[in-house]
């Protein structure tokens, strides 16, 4: 009895170290570029490469004439004019607003785009100059007779012309629908009751897209993929005299970039970040490439982005080597939790009372992150860089992941370190699309409260609402 007492207390004591041993070999094997992975990204950035782009970013933001504000982009890079009137559905966002600018800055007449969103813009580039003529339009786009209004809404100008969550259990898949898939089928049916001008189409490729719910990362990639259905049923669909001609185009990763994206500018407002994703080789997407899937040229690591922004800033921005074993299994436990309760308020709402639930964003680091950032993502956009007639988008994104990166601390730096306001308007659902940038808030504040760190963080004044 003794003996068998004195074994379980020797594997009681060992247990801690045998842990500890297998997160360090798994850590270390995740570490290693995998060579499939360096046949498409063989090269590393350099501490030179980054000190010499950032030169280059800046000289070509000097010269560039008639892009749009910030942008990498000269009028002459951009798409022709064609005259036509345009809505642009979340216009007052990041990506949205960009669109706008761009819009503008080919040359065609603010008065004859309309932005419809939730909230009014609230960035200064889309509050002053052409952009200030822009028409608003308040909706949900939820909300089927609030966007019919707005689509229907007569325009200002009098010329004739043409008009133009981190959870992914099934049973939470509601949740994440109302926006994604209601917004956009409401967004086509006022498209057609407007009578809305074909647009060029697409090639479509369902390939490797998942064919059942448990393959997809989460739920709001689901909605998403809902959506797109939604957008390519309407395709060639009667709309009033025309035939509607509708497209959709997959981003191979987040997009970041100037303007308030929840990405690199979010590593730049928080000056401290802890990262266990290092060493994943992923394909970028800077905000003014967002029509070709992918930046221009191999993709990175996020640990050279991350080193690429603390030779940038000096120092100012750091980041945080996390043990990415550790941090997948906290993230398990987060995600019982979280289902635990959520099967208790449906089937015993008296004992979940009982059950806490999850206060700020420590719901969003969930294992369905990992399925993203634990893995190495490279996209292939050659198809989409085609010209129009050999059934591509006809759009040079010929920025690069280091180039949108120097431009983005820069921009961010010319403001006096103070981010653009950013509203994101209708994510109410627990699996919004930048997941990953809460899971590292999550950890760095569960860090803060065991005292690892207690440096002092900047104090940035700016909105961020979501």
């Amino acid at each position: 009895m003794a003996v068998d007492l004195s074994l379980w207390l020797a594997l009681a004591a060992a247990l801690p170290l045998l842990v500890y041993l297998y997160v360090r070999a798994n850590d270390a094997k995740i570490s290693r570029l995998h060579p499939a992975a360096l046949i498409h990204s063989p090269d590393r950035w350099t501490a030179d490469d980054v000190r010499r782009t950032a030169a280059e970013v800046k000289l070509k933001a000097e010269n560039v004439q008639g892009g749009a504000p910030a942008s990498l982009f000269s009028q002459d890079e951009l798409p022709p004019k064609t005259g036509r009137r345009y809505i642009i559905t979340g216009g007052a966002g990041f990506l949205g607003g960009w669109i706008v600018l761009h819009l503008i800055a080919r040359g065609e007449d603010p008065r004859r785009i309309r932005i419809v969103d939730i909230r009014r813009p609230v960035r200064q580039d889309l509050l002053e100059g052409p952009a200030a003529n822009v028409d608003f339009c308040k909706a949900d786009i939820a909300d089927s007779a609030a966007v019919e209004a707005a689509f229907a809404k007569p325009w200002a100008d009098t010329e004739d012309g043409p008009e133009p969550e981190t959870t992914r259990n099934a049973s939470l898949q509601p949740y994440s629908d109302g926006v994604n898939v209601k917004g956009t089928e409401n967004v086509v049916a006022a498209a057609h009751k407007i009578g809305a001008l074909p647009s060029s189409t697409l090639p479509q490729d369902d390939s490797i897209i998942p064919q059942h719910h448990e393959d997809f990362f989460s739920n709001y990639a689901v909605s998403k993929w809902k959506a797109e259905q939604v957008i390519r049923r309407a395709d060639r669909t009667s709309s009033g005299a025309h035939t509607l001609r509708t497209g959709a185009i997959r981003p191979g990763n987040g997009i970041y970039g100037p303007g308030g994206d929840l990405l690199l500018e979010l590593y730049l407002i928080r000056g401290e970040t802890p990262s266990w994703i290092w060493d994943s080789i992923q394909s970028f997407i800077y905000v003014e490439n967002a029509f070709v899937v992918a930046d221009a040229g191999p993709a990175p690591t996020y640990g050279e982005v991350y080193r690429g922004m603390m030779d940038l800033t000096g120092g100012a921005v750091k980041f945080l080597w996390l043990s990415s074993t550790a941090i997948l299994g906290f993230a398990v436990l987060i995600e019982q939790y979280y289902l635990l309760r959520h099967a208790l308020v449906r089937a015993a709402p008296p004992l979940a009372k009982l059950v806490p639930p999850l206060s700020g964003d420590v719901v969003y680091l969930q294992p369905s992150i990992f399925s993203l950032t634990q893995v190495h993502l490279i996209f292939d956009d050659s198809r989409a860089r085609r010209a129009p007639e050999d059934g591509g988008l006809g759009w040079n994104g010929r920025v690069t992941t280091l180039e949108g990166m120097c431009k983005t601390v820069q921009e961010f730096e010319r403001s006096g370190g103070l981010a653009r306001r950013r509203a994101v308007a209708g994510n109410k659902t627990p699996d919004h699309g930048f997941q990953i940038a809460r899971a590292e808030k999550t950890v760095e504040e569960v860090i803060e409260k065991l005292g690892i760190h207690t440096q002092d963080k900047p104090q940035v004044a700016m909105e961020v609402s979501y």
